[in-house]
């Protein structure tokens, strides 16, 4: 069935107005933000080359309370990348999970509390992260997930689909296991799938 939407000549220019408007927010919205075109990146329709570095606690940073260890340590972090040149920095979005993994404790607080729980007031801190980085216009490479242990990361969605047993999860594996373990995060659809959830809900947030 197909629905027809009938406008009076007197109400053209305004439709008109609204349907440029769209497009021109949409427009604007696109600005600012790296694409790729097959080998090369692009800002702003021109290439676009950078000096960056790991920064992936930013983002924790901005959730401390004691501002001189959190707020006023991510400003001046950011002022002394900046003034060497370095633009471009790739930052955690949120772990997964809270407690002992691999023999040791986490990062925390995680964005995905249980297996599909998630706690919106943790993305503050990627928030304020990002707020400081456009007012020295840097750009943000984000992760959502991991192969290091260190955040969750995919050993967590493994644990949480019963792919890998408590034992492997909890204990310091050697490298050769651990590299086996995660791999199997790839051939895991469930594991997958939750991440792909985390991503969503990141994507589609509203802050």
């Amino acid at each position: 069935m197909k629905f027809l939407l009938h406008i009076k000549p007197k109400d053209v220019k305004k439709v008109s107005l609204i349907i440029a408007t769209l497009f021109v927010l949409q427009a604007s919205a696109q600005q600012g933000f790296v694409e790729r075109r097959q080998h090369q990146f692009f800002l702003d329709g021109k290439p676009y080359y950078y000096i960056g570095t790991n920064y992936w606690y930013g983002s924790v940073l901005g959730l401390e309370k004691d501002k001189s260890r959190g707020i006023e340590r991510l400003r001046k972090e950011l002022d002394f990348l900046n003034a060497q040149g370095i633009k471009n920095l790739r930052v955690m979005a949120g772990a997964e999970g809270a407690g002992l993994i691999q023999g040791v404790e986490r990062v925390g607080p995680p964005v995905q509390t249980e297996k599909g729980k998630f706690d919106a007031q943790v993305l503050n801190g990627l928030d304020i992260l990002l707020e400081e980085m456009k007012k020295r216009n840097m750009k943000a490479i984000v992760f959502f997930s991991n192969n290091w242990e260190w955040s969750g990361g995919f050993l967590q969605y493994l644990r949480w689909n019963n792919v890998i047993d408590e034992k492997s999860f909890r204990d310091k594996s050697t490298w050769d296991k651990l590299r086996d373990d995660v791999s199997k995060f790839y051939t895991c659809e469930p594991c997958k799938e939750d991440y792909l959830k985390q991503v969503d809900y990141i994507l589609s947030r509203k802050n």
